[in-house]
């Protein structure tokens, strides 16, 4: 099992200009995951794997609102040859989406991978 925790990425709903937006702010958000988590992660490589993931939150979100947190962190992971795809054939939810309440301003998403041959 391997567990990687991430910053929350910024919240990109309800923007004009949202694709331009989203390009800097992706770009940013990449840059601190390969400074930070990169380093510890880098000779990690899984093919196929079960996920369990977790979000800090400061309020509930509703399911499909947690699950958007997880985006960008799934996508880096591919991008940096982590993960090799994070399509169906590849990564599957293990149980639900956990979200537990913090007061802290800074929250994290945690994501464990779960390394499997096949997903029977």
């Amino acid at each position: 099992m391997i567990s990687i925790l991430f910053p929350v990425p910024p919240q990109r709903g309800n923007r004009r200009g949202q694709s331009r937006f989203e390009n800097y702010a992706k770009k940013d958000y990449y840059a601190i995951c390969d400074a930070v988590i990169f380093p510890s992660v880098k000779n990690v490589h899984v093919e196929r794997a079960w996920i369990e993931a977790t979000v800090e939150v400061n309020q509930f979100f509703d399911w499909d609102n947690a699950a958007a947190l997880f985006k960008w962190p799934m996508d880096w992971l591919v991008s940096r040859g982590i993960l090799k795809d994070d399509g169906w054939d590849f990564v599957r939810l293990r149980e639900p989406i956990k979200q537990v309440k913090v007061k802290s301003k800074r929250r994290n998403v945690e994501i464990k991978l779960f390394e499997t041959e096949d997903f029977e």
